[in-house]
């Protein structure tokens, strides 16, 4: 039996919002007077309560004029807004005559509805860079999937929802300031971050593959309560109630909130840690027996030194090797959350090994009396109100900060700690508390905020969520409750962790395959060895053309031909390597994209300015290329050492 129209529409939408499909499904009667005509043109026009959407006469041209006078129409990276669907003439003009992404907001469930049963938009609407949503909140999951790196925004809309909706354009108009200022932000981040993520990756390949699967726990805590703690304030407050209760609650802690616990008597069942830099100070000094650890890939090497019982793989969603290591571990990663916060990938764990009801405690993602953190977590830090309304942050005690860690110059650690402190007090800003009062806190635990609600959104239907009730940052989609009166109803009943865990492990089958690791780190280092020839080569020719134009001063035949012999040579390396391989793109994105930024104007170098721009991002990108490539290079060798004694040793 053919598909109806609407069925078409929706089971598009449904790949990625599957209860927005079904609600405009269920709709029965509509709470608008809906009525569609013809323009004069022949076009499908929806009239909502004596309002034509569109334009009477030529409803197709008047979207085209729309989307012929929008700025970036025929950039791939620029995401256009388009606010209303009316009979989706606007949406069909974009996808037509743009090269951008596109977000279609429509808040409207009756209007998507008649507009979805009598237009087949299936075509426009199975395209991955087009996104339908009805709701506001719902933007940052939207941005979250379909901004990339610098793309620009543009807002476009009928004048018919000026009309319906008139407040609606300014506020989505602030909306888009602030969620671009936080994409691009994080994508800044991305850049500056990226090569230290992917030679972590690569430092960490052996371990990868001995490392248990969290995929193997999907769903074996079904209906179990599960305590999330970070290292907030509030946990202070908190913490004697879950030691009570510790055996009939899931415990799954951050990181920065385990020594908090343990020092109070609380021994979590599973401990997130993501971060690819120095975190040795969350986990020394401690007894970590009978702990679980869920780690990013790129979890800083050093963290396996320690003496850890079992750790499970975590592959978060938005990375730029995530599609690699999918290929090379078997384990698909788009259910694996990542937004940059490591209390949202313990969130999204519980939620996967089943958990329900799941509660946070000291994820306050505010600062309250006088505290950043609680006390004995990993960081100490502290603020204070320095003069009316202008705080700083600062810390007390860098013997406590630092704990066990054997630091090399402990004088210069702690200069860029106080310079980092003295940054962030200059950006400190404000949330709305869950007593409606304004907290303290910084731009990233604000942009958290936004991050947990849009979390919600996507589990709230399938898990009950709570939050501690402790005065700290309201999130919308938790309800705040007291712990104390959670524990009391939900947790009744002692769960044996361990035993689930090891029943599980015994009945999954990994799809880790040992000799694809073994020829990956062996056909990866034979790669990175052949690219670092070509930066060898490029770094000789960049050198040999800083030397001549330092001569001759001016744009001779021979610097041309040298400017020529390094564009092959960069050319070679982005097609054969950057273009191709994922590891390679994620490696050198910074270098990559400040180089293509550069030749997006085309100039001949006579100006003396544009020929020391030249000299200074060749000499970036040759430098800092050959440097990540060399670091690899030696991490993949100890991996390939790693991987020849396994093997060696299986033999045997």
């Amino acid at each position: 039996m053919e598909k109806s129209i609407l069925e078409k529409n929706l089971e598009q939408i449904a790949r990625y919002d599957a209860a927005l499909a079904k609600s405009i499904a269920s709709i029965k009667e509509y709470t608008h007077n809906l009525e569609l005509r013809e323009t004069t043109c022949g076009d499908l026009n929806l009239v909502v309560d004596g309002h034509p959407l569109h334009d009477e006469v030529d409803a197709v041209y008047e979207a085209e004029q729309i989307v012929a006078k929008t700025k970036y129409r025929d950039e791939k990276d620029t995401i256009h807004i388009i606010f209303g669907l009316g009979m989706g003439h606007l949406l069909q003009a974009f996808c037509k005559n743009s090269k951008g992404k596109i977000i279609l907001y429509e808040p409207d469930i009756g209007i998507l509805r008649a507009a979805l049963e009598f237009v087949d938009l299936s075509s426009e609407l199975s395209k991955s860079t087009v996104m339908l949503i009805d709701k506001e909140e719902k933007f940052e999951i939207a941005m979250g999937r379909l901004f990339f790196l610098k793309g620009e925004m543009t807002l476009s809309f009928l004048t018919s929802y000026v009309q319906l909706y008139p407040s609606v354009v300014s506020e989505l108009k602030k909306k888009l300031v602030m969620l671009g200022s936080i994409y691009t932000n994080a994508y800044k981040e991305l850049q500056r971050q990226s090569a230290n993520w992917t030679v972590s990756v690569l430092n960490n390949l052996f371990r990868i593959y001995k490392n248990e699967e969290l995929e193997a726990l999907l769903g074996k805590f079904k209906d179990k309560p599960a305590v999330i703690v970070s290292a907030g304030p509030s946990l202070t407050e908190n913490v004697e109630y879950i030691k009570q209760y510790r055996d009939n609650v899931v415990v799954f802690c951050v990181g920065t909130a385990l020594k908090t616990l343990l020092k109070n008597g609380v021994r979590p069942d599973f401990v997130a840690m993501i971060e690819s830099r120095y975190c040795l100070t969350q986990i020394l000094d401690v007894d970590l027996s009978g702990i679980n650890f869920i780690f990013y890939p790129s979890i800083f090497k050093g963290v396996y030194e320690c003496d850890l019982d079992r750790v499970f793989n975590y592959y978060p969603d938005n990375m730029i090797t995530t599609e690699w290591l999918e290929n090379l571990s078997g384990i698909k990663a788009d259910k694996y959350k990542s937004r940059g916060t490591v209390s949202i990938c313990a969130l999204e764990s519980a939620y996967l090994l089943g958990c329900n009801p799941i509660i946070l405690t000291g994820q306050d993602l505010a600062y309250r009396n006088g505290q950043c953190y609680a006390s004995n977590s990993a960081y100490n830090i502290k603020y204070r109100e320095v003069s009316t309304g202008k705080f700083e942050l600062f810390v007390d005690d860098y013997d406590k900060y630092f704990g066990a860690a054997k630091l090399k110059d402990k004088d210069e650690s702690m200069k860029k700690i106080q310079e980092t402190l003295e940054e962030n007090s200059k950006n400190l800003c404000f949330v709305v508390g869950q007593n409606g009062d304004k907290l303290l806190t910084s731009p990233a635990y604000a942009m958290f905020v936004e991050h947990f609600e849009n979390i919600a959104l996507e589990i709230a239907p399938y898990a009950k969520l709570f939050n501690t009730k402790s005065g700290g940052a309201q999130i919308n989609g938790f309800e705040n409750i007291k712990m104390q009166d959670f524990l009391e109803e939900y947790a009744a009943e002692k769960i044996d962790v361990e035993k689930i865990i090891d029943s599980s492990l015994r009945d999954y089958v990994s799809p880790k395959e040992f000799a694809k690791f073994k020829t990956t780190a062996n056909t990866l280092l034979v790669s990175f060895e052949k690219c670092l020839n070509l930066f060898d080569k490029g770094e000789g020719e960049f050198k040999k053309l800083k030397n001549s134009y330092q001569r001759a001063k001016i744009l001779t035949g021979e610097i041309r031909d040298r400017i020529g012999k390094i564009s092959d040579i960069y050319s070679d390396i982005i097609r054969e390597y950057v273009a191709k391989d994922r590891i390679f793109f994620s490696l050198l994105i910074r270098e990559y994209y400040m180089m293509n930024e550069f030749l997006k104007e085309p100039n001949d170098y006579t100006d003396k300015e544009k020929m020391d721009e030249l000299l200074d991002i060749l000499q970036d990108f040759f430098s800092s290329g050959r440097q990540w490539l060399g670091l690899g290079i030696d991490f993949l060798k100890k991996q390939k050492e790693l991987f020849d004694e396994s093997s060696s040793s299986t033999c045997k």
